[in-house]
């Protein structure tokens, strides 16, 4: 005859809870990264959360634009990665067919940016750096993702870029809000990373239409400090 013990299912009461002083397992110490990485979709206001965040601590942010005008020296600018970039506009984009010497001159230029920026102290980078990236150079990092729930909010805001202000249809905003999802999530994906904005490969995300701009950012900082 086989005997099972019984097992009790019952919650566990928490003012029973064992002592778990001197438990490695449970009091692991947080520490600061050398790295954030935050990824964000268009008019989450992603980038507005970054730059508040980092003020008042020893991380310096970082974005398309400022990783840049670290690598004057490759002769990539910003007019040639939105020139790439408009391959990329479409969810269904074939980016096997895309210019893959011009892909490597940019990417390149940025692998370039992200160490020199590296190289200077903590940093948070907006979009442009996978965790391989800060990996290889055997540094640490947390990533964060930080979107909007908010369709009609997220229209609003897109309706106030100078890309889109003569747009008035919601319908059509939404479509540029989409397209301009695509470019990042295709471009990580040409980076080797396609995990853009799914929930299980980040270690935070946050939803600014839940949290808001100020509270995000507070969050975020934390990470920082």
């Amino acid at each position: 005859m086989i005997w099972i013990q019984e097992i009790n299912n019952m919650a566990e009461d928490i003012r029973n809870m064992i002592q778990t002083t001197g438990i490695q397992a449970f009091e692991k110490k947080y520490e600061n990264p050398d790295v954030i990485l935050v990824d964000s979709q268009y008019c989450s206001m992603g980038r507005m959360i970054a730059v508040k965040a980092c003020e008042n601590t020893e991380y310096t942010y970082y974005d398309s634009v400022l990783l840049l005008e670290l690598v004057k020296d490759t002769g990539i600018t910003i007019s040639d990665v939105e020139q790439f970039e408009k391959q990329l506009r479409s969810k269904t984009a074939d980016l096997s067919e895309m210019d893959s010497e011009q892909f490597k001159k940019i990417q390149d230029a940025f692998i370039l940016a992200i160490r020199r920026a590296t190289t200077k102290g903590k940093c948070l980078i907006h979009d442009r750096a996978t965790v391989r990236m800060i990996q290889d150079l055997n540094l640490s990092c947390i990533s964060v993702m930080i979107r909007n729930s908010g369709t009609h909010t997220k229209c609003i805001r897109a309706s106030k870029s100078p890309l889109y202000q003569t747009i008035t249809d919601e319908d059509t905003l939404m479509t540029c809000i989409q397209e301009e999802d695509h470019i990042r999530r295709n471009w990580k994906k040409l980076c080797g990373e396609d995990t853009w904005n799914q929930s299980a490969s980040y270690d935070l995300i946050l939803d600014s239409e839940v949290f808001t701009r100020d509270f995000s950012a507070q969050i975020l900082h934390q990470l920082m400090i």
